[in-house]
């Protein structure tokens, strides 16, 4: 990943975070085939040893999973809070607009697992973190289809192998610039411009609604 200093965060929370905000991740491996790219959702957790690995699971179906048996290696990519900053919405005019975004990616070793166990063990991290919010959380056992398409899934731990975060929240912008874009984002609505215009306002520890513009 090409990263500017400034954008990287000094600690590895705000990656984590946004793992567990955004699980959906953009699995990217190259081999005979070419290169390929599956989106999934992924759980992160915490080794024994205290490193980093995700919990996932792959289709039977799907042709890039010969190319990952044969590697054992992998790129994931996770996206976060992203959006378009206008110069429409700066008093200053002069300055050119931007793309701010969060995106963390890491690189990491394959170990596919197999049997009814493993297969159960992948399905239910998924769903325990998914539901993790719900009165009544969804269960497997309510599924009477589970066993036949648990047939059809290939369980798999990703260790983490290095890891690298861009977050790009107005850093380097004038006092001036980083409010006008943050209300410029309120004003847009919508969850992406609200979460983006949320995630700057916590990165540079300010508190919205921001006060009108003088």
């Amino acid at each position: 990943m090409y990263h500017t200093s400034i954008f990287r965060p000094a600690e590895l929370q705000p990656i984590e975070d946004l793992v567990k905000r955004h699980p959906l991740a953009l699995l990217v491996s190259h081999g005979d085939a070419g290169s390929q790219a599956t989106p999934l959702p992924l759980v992160l957790q915490r080794t024994e040893g205290g490193g980093l690995e995700f919990i996932g699971h792959l289709s039977t179906h799907n042709p890039q999973l010969a190319s990952l048996r044969q590697s054992g290696r992998a790129l994931l990519v996770f996206t976060g809070a992203q959006g378009y900053i206008s110069s429409a919405w700066l008093r200053d005019r002069r300055n050119a607009p931007t793309w701010n975004y969060e995106m963390a990616q890491f690189d990491v070793d394959l170990e596919f697992g197999s049997g009814p166990d493993a297969t159960r063990a992948a399905l239910q991290a998924l769903v325990d973190q998914m539901d993790a919010g719900e009165a009544c959380p969804w269960r497997l056992a309510e599924s009477p289809r589970y066993e036949v398409l648990s047939q059809y899934i290939v369980p798999f731990r990703a260790r983490v192998r290095t890891l690298q975060g861009q977050f790009k929240l107005g850093q380097g912008e004038t006092p001036e610039v980083l409010a006008d874009s943050m209300r410029g984002l309120l004003r847009q609505g919508g969850h992406g411009s609200l979460e983006l215009a949320g995630a700057m306002a916590a990165w540079h520890q300010l508190d919205l609604p921001l006060p009108a513009a003088a």
